[in-house]
């Protein structure tokens, strides 16, 4: 070798060593964006999956990690405004602990009343401004707060079960856009940018609000989706399967945006059929669906026991179904 190629190869170290850190700083800004984003991104593969359990309960959490075989994505939560003054710091920093992104229900009512007729949460409240020192406070704890979460505002408002929803305590049609976009402008305003907005009705049924003329608009949400049950044989309810579910509403909230799209809120009952079968199909019809791009198992037992260890059956399938690689 030449001198002059020996001192052209030695030249060449400090630039190979500058590279070698550029590149090291690329992939820790890549990193930073993936957890730290303002937007909680969708998989580009594969799907996140979720849990909803009482998160004051650590054990259940411990517990249905272990049921299940594999660590949830994202943990659901409910906070309502008469009860929650303050954004729940401590409690989101146990769930971001756990590597999940918390989903926040947050809920303009009084969950402990027992009437929906509260005149202080109705919609035309929020849009004159009633509630805005409350929205604006969340919003700068939250955005001081600055980890990624994902905010489920006023969800299921296509139903009559809620004070939030047109047609139930003095709401009228077309109030529900403008509370919805009211609170997501003081957001902005207040540069709470670690919000990602989630927007969820529950499925279509017969006497349901229309879903379309509850859309904020895709400028407003970043996740789109829906909440559906299989209750099985009880209470004036009959067994479903997953299509007879989520297929016809799917479709609904598919032609209105085509934002990701998540399952917030799904679980099987165990009377009027085989929950473990339910199971089965349940992972084999997300997988025939690659625009799901995240699901929630809401497991709790409330009369109809949505838990996946309601059996040991009912566990083993959702123990297998799982763990597949399409999950995250």
């Amino acid at each position: 070798m030449t001198a002059m190629a020996k001192n052209s190869k030695n030249s060449l170290k400090p630039f190979t060593l500058l590279l070698a850190i550029m590149v090291l700083i690329g992939l820790g800004a890549l990193l930073v964006y993936r957890f730290q984003s303002a937007t909680i991104l969708a998989p580009e593969t594969g799907a996140y999956t979720g849990v909803g359990v009482p998160v004051n309960d650590p054990t259940l959490l411990d517990q249905f990690t272990k049921d299940s075989g594999e660590k949830p994505a994202i943990i659901l939560d409910y906070i309502d405004w008469e009860w929650f003054p303050d954004f729940p710091t401590a409690r989101m920093d146990k769930l971001t602990a756990r590597g999940a992104y918390p989903l926040l229900t947050w809920e303009p009512w009084d969950s402990r009343a027992d009437t929906k007729l509260q005149a202080s949460y109705k919609l035309s409240k929020i849009i004159d401004g009633a509630h805005d020192t409350y929205i604006s406070r969340w919003a700068q704890q939250m955005k001081k707060w600055d980890k990624p979460i994902m905010l489920r505002f006023a969800h299921e408002m296509n139903g009559d079960w809620y004070s939030r929803s047109e047609g139930v305590n003095g709401n009228v049609s077309g109030e529900y856009v403008k509370a919805y976009q009211h609170v997501h402008d003081i957001f902005t305003h207040e540069g709470a940018n670690n919000v990602s907005w989630v927007w969820t009705p529950n499925i279509e049924e017969a006497d349901s609000t229309p879903i379309g003329g509850l859309f904020p608009g895709d400028a407003y949400v970043d996740w789109v989706g829906l909440d559906g049950y299989n209750f099985g044989a009880v209470d004036g309810h009959s067994w479903r399967t997953f299509e007879q579910t989520f297929a016809t509403s799917i479709t609904t909230v598919r032609g209105i945006s085509s934002k990701p799209f998540i399952i917030a809120e799904t679980a099987c009952g165990t009377v009027g059929g085989d929950k473990a079968a339910w199971i089965t199909d349940f992972f084999a019809r997300l997988t025939a669906r690659p625009e799901i791009k995240a699901f929630v198992w809401f497991n709790y037992n409330k009369g109809i026991d949505y838990r996946i260890e309601s059996s040991a059956s009912a566990q083993a399938a959702y123990k297998a179904g799982i763990a597949s690689n399409r999950w995250r």
